[in-house]
């Protein structure tokens, strides 16, 4: 406890005390020790009276101790219970605004039914009227039906009139043909062309292709040097691709 105090331990040093002073007086003046005893257990009497009223006064201090803790608890317990009760007002609150927003989403309800009540009563009329001119419009489809046939016999006529004119331009082709190929065998023969150079390389590079390899495809024309043998391009200093392994 906050009073646990050891009077007794402090009545011991001023006993003490008053010996030594004593003591010298009596050396000076030759007081006698029996009233330093006499002090002494006056000392000791009210040190009892003083240790009997702060173990009063602690005992009383529990008491309150205990009195605070018991009211502290009973605080602690009925925050609990007004937490309790504010949360519940929150959700009577949160309650309230659940219905004001639902009855608010009926009335929309209610107005989004009368729109579409309104619509459907439109689009019935609308339906009505289509139906109408549906039957119109079969009735113009058997027309264009027959018309569709008419047609298609008077074009298949004249098809067949274009068959055989392409039929006589077709014969009329194959005779100039035959009058083409005449005047060919007819003319002298060309001179044979120079043989096409075999492989290709470029400036920028040691290796040189056949023309036909794709990598000879990529090559620039400005940069393209062709060879007529792979001894000519070994002798230029370039190496066989590896894609198209020519010799």
């Amino acid at each position: 406890m906050g009073f646990n105090i050891d009077l007794k331990m402090i009545s011991i040093a001023v006993v003490i005390a008053l010996i030594i002073g004593t003591g010298a007086g009596y050396m000076v003046g030759n007081s006698p020790v029996s009233s330093l005893m006499e002090e002494r257990d006056q000392l000791e009497v009210e040190y009892d009276s003083s240790y009997l009223a702060v173990q009063s006064l602690e005992a009383e201090l529990d008491s309150v101790q205990e009195l605070l803790v018991e009211e502290q608890r009973e605080n602690r317990h009925l925050m609990e219970e007004y937490s309790e009760m504010f949360l519940i007002d929150q959700e009577n609150q949160e309650l309230n605004q659940q219905v004001i927003d639902l009855e608010s989403e009926i009335t929309g309800l209610q107005n989004a039914y009368q729109y579409l009540f309104d619509e459907y009563e439109e689009l019935h009329d609308y339906y009505v009227e289509l139906e109408e001119n549906y039957t119109v419009l079969q009735a113009d489809f058997v027309e264009i039906n027959q018309s569709y046939a008419s047609l298609l016999s008077a074009r298949a006529e004249e098809y067949s009139a274009l068959e055989q004119q392409i039929n006589e331009l077709q014969s009329q082709v194959n005779s100039l043909e035959d009058e083409l190929e005449q005047a060919r065998t007819e003319e002298p023969e060309p001179e044979p062309e120079p043989e096409p150079e075999t492989f290709v390389g470029s400036v920028n590079s040691d290796v040189y292709h056949y023309t036909w390899c794709s990598y000879a495809d990529r090559i620039n024309a400005e940069n393209k040097r062709y060879f007529s043998s792979s001894q000519a391009a070994r002798a230029a200093g370039y190496r066989p691709c590896k894609v198209c392994k020519p010799p």
